[in-house]
């Protein structure tokens, strides 16, 4: 079946691709809630947000299947600036395996209109937010991620991504009924992470059913896919981030050798040699995952850590006042949670300078694509006179970029950088070159 091309973004920090699917699974059609309305989903306002907010916000629930046992989650922020309702629409979510509140980590941490203060009180304006360019739905899956809610407590821990990929194609479905202006919008996912298995498989369910005569067309232009975790292989992460490791001088040289230890990428299992080997590395990566040179948090003392721990959580301090603030019982009605005690909780895997994945597995797994290169390893650029990350383009379509002194929350390390991706990615045009730098074209 011949499909037109798509751009697709996986990466490090980000990467931007073309691919043509081929095959499809469609989904079921979903399942508006007609009880429901869109006025019913608008947010007045959030607590302590600043004056002069100029885009319309929403959040609320959509079911998702006909049971009415699972309902998504959402919260929408609209585009900034004249006839926002035409700009791009972008889905954010992320996926079963290694699931993370989108919400949390990419719409009141990163990229969404709003900053938090430390303190977890206050809002202040992203000057570097996506909505400035695009209108973005975050959205909780699966079911029990975030504020999303199941009937059954143990589904998030049961789901597979084939019954979580098509429940969130019926999200979509039944955001659209509720929000019919959007629909013929030029259409984009995004993610971090597990989100490079999920967001390929999303596209391929709307494409499937973009071809059905009675399905509901949605314009897929593109996948943004953060820090890109493809699960290709059992172990295929292993030995680049090994090697990442014993680089940055994280492990010894007879960890980075591991003699006794025979890693296949491709079998699901680890040799009794591998154990201590397999521990020591795991605790180094969960302490630095984020950034492996991130400060231990200020607020954090000896007597506070289990040093039996395998994870200590010292180097988290930037999760604290989103999860203060979101779980602020104001803020949920604002929000309109149907909380319930619900305790939401934001992370996500890592990126240059971090562990998790680093960026020389997510290097490694685009080598098994076995694509051509159309243009090689190059700097790219904000300032001119400063490398602001490295990218490079396959014939395919596929351009891989890093980002450089960031960890795996680039929203937060590099901003402007972050953003700077994001604008070439909707325009569809190459990462800034730089005159003074004539090998960067």
């Amino acid at each position: 079946m011949a499909t037109k091309k798509k751009k697709l973004s996986l990466g490090i920090s980000v990467l931007l691709v073309v691919v043509v699917f081929e095959s499809f699974v469609a989904a079921k059609t979903g399942l508006p809630d007609m009880q429901t309305t869109k006025d019913d989903n608008l947010i007045d306002f959030l607590p302590n947000q600043p004056e002069g907010v100029d885009f319309l916000q929403y959040s609320g629930y959509i079911t998702v299947n006909e049971g009415k046992e699972i309902e998504l989650f959402y919260y929408f922020a609209g585009a900034t600036g004249d006839n926002p309702t035409s700009k791009p629409l972008i889905l954010c979510f992320t996926g079963h395996e290694f699931p993370i509140s989108s919400i949390a980590s990419w719409g009141f941490q990163q990229y969404g209109p709003f900053r938090i203060s430390d303190d977890g009180n206050q809002l202040t304006r992203n000057p570097h937010a996506w909505n400035q360019l695009a209108n973005f739905i975050f959205v909780e899956s699966p079911a029990g991620v975030g504020f999303s809610k199941a009937a059954d407590p143990q589904f998030m821990m049961s789901v597979t991504r084939a019954i979580d990929i098509p429940y969130v194609y019926n999200f979509l479905f039944g955001w659209f009924e509720r929000f019919p202006e959007f629909r013929n919008n030029d259409f984009y996912l995004a993610g971090q992470g597990s989100f490079g298995v999920s967001g390929p498989k999303l596209a391929q369910i709307i494409l499937a059913n973009n071809h059905m005569s009675n399905g509901t067309f949605i314009n897929l232009k593109g996948l943004l896919i953060g820090n890109a975790n493809f699960l290709l292989s059992p172990n295929a992460d292993e030995q680049p981030e090994t090697d990442y490791m014993w680089y940055y001088g994280m492990i010894s040289d007879t960890a980075w050798s591991h003699p006794n230890c025979v890693i296949d990428p491709d079998v699901d299992d680890w040799d009794d040699d591998c154990m201590d080997f397999f521990m020591d590395k795991a605790n180094m990566k969960q302490n630095f995952k984020y950034n492996i040179y991130q400060a231990q948090c200020p607020n954090v003392k000896p007597a506070d850590v289990d040093p039996n721990s395998l994870y200590t959580g010292f180097y988290e301090c930037f999760d604290y006042p989103v999860s203060l603030y979101l779980n602020t019982p104001s803020v949920q009605r604002s929000l309109h949670v149907e909380s319930n005690g619900l305790y939401l909780w934001p992370t996500d895997p890592s990126g240059e300078y971090g562990t998790i994945p680093t960026f020389t597995a997510t290097q490694a797994n685009l080598l098994r694509f076995n694509w051509t290169v159309q243009s090689d390893w190059r700097p790219w650029f904000v300032n001119p006179l400063e490398v602001a990350g490295y990218a490079m383009t396959y014939k395919e379509g596929l351009t891989f970029a890093t980002v450089r002194n960031s960890g795996s929350k680039v929203g937060l390390d590099q901003p402007e950088r972050a953003f700077t991706i994001f604008k070439s990615f909707l325009d569809n045009t190459p990462l800034p070159s730089s005159p003074y730098f004539p090998f960067s074209s």
